[in-house]
């Protein structure tokens, strides 16, 4: 993966990269399909994946404020170009009443800055934790290698509204619980946010 000096010149190789393995696309369809009648599968080159999507569950006994530093210690590696996560409650409380949470987790997109090996991101981003929880449990720390379009995805996930609408009411739980608590409705260093963000409980 090569190296960028500014965020915007990040941005760019991104948005060339979708337009080339779309052209790719149009192409092995166009002269393999059409004109030479082939019909078997095509695949086409895969994006890179130069992103890590994190979720953290953390126990209730992890003071906030430490977990929101400890949050910020790791995602200050220097291979790391720009992150984005948000902070959500486990449980559903009760929006009128205001019920406390019974603890959080938060999901956390990284764009990584140069290629890094498995092994090394892996070992990085758990040893910020290791003293906190347990990181060798999926449970609790999970790492996925993921690509632009999952990226996108997955902002969709954290920020818009999620798929499935039985969720809504604790997503408006969530907005319930981060003003009770004086956070910010998501944190980010320099990351592309590609996707609307859906109304909260305060807008509704």
């Amino acid at each position: 993966m090569p190296s960028f000096s500014t965020a915007a010149e990040a941005r760019q190789y991104d948005m060339d990269m979708i337009e080339y393995n779309a052209i790719c696309e149009k192409l092995h369809h166009k002269y393999m399909l059409e004109d030479l009648g082939l019909r078997t599968k095509v695949t086409t080159r895969p994006l890179p994946k130069d992103y890590l999507f994190v979720t953290i569950n953390p126990p209730q006994s992890l003071d906030l404020q430490q977990f929101l530093k400890t949050i910020d210690k790791m995602c200050s590696k220097p291979w790391i170009g720009s992150y984005l996560y948000v902070i959500e409650q486990r449980n559903e409380p009760d929006i009128v009443e205001h019920s406390t949470s019974s603890g959080v987790h938060t999901h956390i997109l990284i764009r990584m800055n140069k290629h890094m090996k498995p092994s090394i991101y892996t070992r990085e981003l758990k040893n910020t934790f290791r003293t906190k929880l347990d990181v060798d449990n999926f449970h609790l720390f999970n790492i996925k290698n993921i690509d632009e379009k999952e990226q996108l995805k997955i902002q969709g996930y954290m920020l818009n509204w999620k798929d499935d609408q039985t969720k809504h009411q604790k997503q408006y739980g969530d907005d319930v619980y981060r003003n009770i608590n004086n956070l910010q409705r998501y944190y980010t260093f320099s990351y592309n946010i590609q996707v609307e963000l859906r109304s909260t409980y305060y807008e509704y």
